[in-house]
This record gives structure tokens, sequence and C-alpha cells, in this order.
């Protein structure tokens, strides 16, 4: 597991990094709508998990568009992108 989109990390860093709380990760963990793991008293996830559950609810338009995501960025990038190239297309 090298790929540090897949490492396990607690619920409050991964409420950090989205912009989240902790206890709405709890809850939705709870509820099955976030993979998680509960290892005794503490909730992990994975930074791919998180961004899944917010992906799926920013598709279905329950879910603030500006959460801190790489998945946001990297859109945008792709639109710049594509914008370039249909530009200097002849």
């Amino acid at each position: 597991m090298d790929d540090p989109k897949q490492k396990l990390i607690s619920l409050s860093q991964a409420a950090k990094r989205y912009g989240l709380t902790a206890d709405y990760l709890r809850q939705i963990a709870i509820k099955g709508r976030l993979k998680a793991y509960k290892i005794g008293n503490s909730w992990v996830t994975t930074p791919t998990d998180v961004e899944a559950y917010i992906v799926t609810r920013q598709k279905i338009g329950v879910f603030k568009d500006e959460l801190k995501t790489d998945i946001d960025h990297i859109s945008s990038e792709v639109s710049v992108d594509s914008e370039i190239d249909n530009n200097t297309k002849p």
C-alpha cells in the first residue's frame, strides 16, 4: 500500500483534510454511507473512500461544492486543458 490515498487515516484526520467534522464522518460510517472500519474505539478510513463519498453526494446535488478535495482540483485542471486544446485546434 504505497499509495497515500489508500493509507488508513483517522476520521479526525479525514475531517481536517476535507473540511468536515469527525462526528459527521462517524455518523455516515455507522449508516454505511462511508467505507470505514472501527478498530478498538477508533474509526479509520482512507482518503479514497472519503473522496468517493464526496463525489457521489455532489453528483446527486446534496453536498456542498466548496469542499477541499483533490478531485475538484483535478477536474478543473482537466477542464482548462480541454479548453486550451479546443482553442489551439485549427
